[in-house]
């Protein structure tokens, strides 16, 4: 392997997808997360909001890949500095 691509050689075989999809699953039951499964699904449907009614899909699509890339960019900032200590 080259230093450029150190993950060139890995393989994903659909068993270790399969139990890499469950391990993500049984995460979101843990208490510290079941516990932000209503407030992300209400700001996903904006359920507070008055216009909520004529909400479109497209909206809660965009409103979720934003949710994603905001939790993404923190946590991989967050992990980049950690690593640097």
């Amino acid at each position: 392997m080259s230093a450029d691509a150190p993950l060139s050689g890995l393989t994903l075989n659909p068993a270790s997808a399969a139990v890499a999809f469950a391990a993500g699953v049984v995460s979101l039951l843990s208490p510290c997360v079941l516990a932000l499964v209503p407030a992300y699904l209400g700001y996903l449907s904006a359920s507070a909001a008055p216009e909520a009614a004529h909400s479109r899909p497209a909206s809660l699509l965009g409103r979720a890949l934003w949710f994603v890339a905001g939790f993404s960019v923190f946590f991989v900032t967050l992990g980049a500095s950690a690593t640097a200590l």
